[in-house]
């Protein structure tokens, strides 16, 4: 088996403006995983495909805390190249937590700086960090963060696709100086971007707007930060209109987007550190309002099949369970009417879900029949029937919070 036929598709998790994003199911090692192509249309010496196989080839086998693993990444024989990552469980910041959550950005500056910093003195520079680049996941001691997509990532050490000096990134959250030349970033790109993560974060807004790229960078240049604007409804997911002063925050945030990248903080962690004494200073530090978790907590998910297969018991906390003649099977049927990898059981999110793979015959769950691209979620607990063609096998779910 190739490396690249070890990882089936699920579904599709979207697409990129060069490639397509795959939730697939890895058969060597029982685990899901994120599969990113490059688009067939991409040509092979294009800035985008250069930039795809960079960060491939950058992040690849290299382990930092806080950022998603690329486990390997080929060429294929029709020329498309393919990276394979872990799946982060988990979801966009802006989509958990509240804007005015103070305790809980301060929580979020404090690990994605720290990993930013990690990725700085190793030499690696993002250049596109905004809050759809990193997601929450639950983790031993609550949600914690974890910074995806490097596709534009550099070394800060060596000569790379931008010395054109062509600009890539998201204009909003892009300092001036990585809007003007993009040969010209740094470290203090990274901290600017993460700046305008918190100000969104806190305000529900941009610090910088325009009309077009002109009037942005314009509006960047002039440096006038907006006040934050926080009221008491902000800061306890209430109506109260009532403003609430904060003149040290606005002086951190002020700092941190400075147009002048030598006058704003020299480590993530320092922002970090300045905007929690400003927070204490100014009296929002209040009592984090988004949960602990960002989904409920599932100690077990277990499920026994029965079958043709015979009876086995998994537990989906340990991995997917995948259903077919294939010897990589967990559960697996001699049968010519199946397809070599027919079906999968996998957690995700909290729940599990049933996944057709693309069979031949297709797949039955209680009698319905599953699309492949769209999963169905398993009872909480019971059983369902899967019927895979003519072969039926009972599944009984039992899940522990």
């Amino acid at each position: 088996m190739s490396s690249a036929d070890r990882y089936r598709p699920i579904r599709a998790l979207g697409k990129g403006a060069v490639g397509d994003v795959l939730l697939t199911v890895d058969l060597e090692h029982r685990r899901l995983g994120v599969l990113k192509w490059l688009r067939a249309n991409v040509e092979g010496e294009s800035d985008a495909a250069h930039r795809f196989r960079r960060e491939a080839s950058l992040m690849a086998g290299r382990e930092f805390e806080g950022v998603v693993d690329v486990w390997e990444w080929h060429t294929a024989r029709d020329g498309r190249t393919w990276m394979a990552m872990d799946l982060i469980d988990g979801m966009e910041p802006l989509d958990f937590i509240p804007v005015g959550d103070v305790a809980s950005t301060h929580r979020l500056l404090s690990s994605v700086g720290a990993s930013l910093d990690l990725l700085h003195e190793n030499g690696v520079l993002h250049r596109d960090l905004k809050p759809e680049n990193i997601l929450l996941r639950d983790g031993s001691s609550g949600w914690e963060s974890v910074i995806i997509d490097l596709g534009i990532a550099k070394w800060l050490f060596a000569d790379d696709a931008t010395s054109t000096g062509s600009v890539f990134g998201t204009p909003q959250y892009m300092s001036v100086e990585q809007l003007n030349d993009a040969k010209r970033v740094g470290p203090a790109t990274d901290r600017y971007a993460l700046g305008v993560t918190a100000y969104d974060m806190l305000c529900g807004r941009k610090p910088f707007d325009g009309a077009d790229l002109i009037t942005l960078v314009r509006n960047q240049e002039r440096g006038i930060v907006a006040p934050l604007g926080l009221t008491k409804g902000m800061l306890t997911r209430g109506q109260d209109p009532t403003p609430v002063p904060t003149p040290a925050l606005d002086g951190v945030m002020k700092r941190i987007l400075s147009p002048k990248a030598s006058q704003r903080y020299s480590s993530c962690v320092e922002f970090a550190g300045a905007f929690h004494a400003a927070a204490i200073k100014d009296g929002v530090m209040g009592p984090p309002l988004c949960p602990a978790r960002v989904f409920p907590k599932v100690e077990r998910y277990a499920v026994r099949l029965e079958g043709p297969g015979g009876v086995e018991s998994f537990e989906l906390t340990d991995g997917p369970v995948v259903i077919g003649r294939h010897d990589r099977c967990q559960y697996v049927i001699e049968s010519s009417e199946l397809s070599r990898v027919h079906v999968c059981l996998y957690l995700h999110q909290g729940r599990a879900w049933a996944a057709d793979m693309r069979s031949q015959n297709g797949t039955r769950m209680d009698g319905d029949r599953l699309q492949f691209g769209r999963p169905r979620p398993l009872p909480s607990s019971g059983d369902a029937l899967l019927t895979l063609h003519n072969v039926g096998v009972e599944v009984y779910v039992e899940a522990v919070a």
